[in-house]
């Protein structure tokens, strides 16, 4: 089982497709974690900055 860890929330979106292109304009560098979309129990999608763990 993976858990991840979200750090932050950097982004609410209405689509995947918008989360998607914030998600595109940001650095990813896996030294500080990974940019994640997650969907919202609102339905809109959140950007995140995630660390994996065990």
């Amino acid at each position: 089982m993976m858990t991840i860890c979200v750090l932050s929330s950097l982004h609410e979106a209405e689509t995947a497709d918008e989360a998607a292109r914030y998600a595109a304009s940001l650095a990813n560098d896996a030294a500080y974690g990974r940019l994640c979309l997650m969907q919202l129990a609102s339905g809109k999608w959140a950007v995140c900055l995630c660390r994996g763990g065990g």
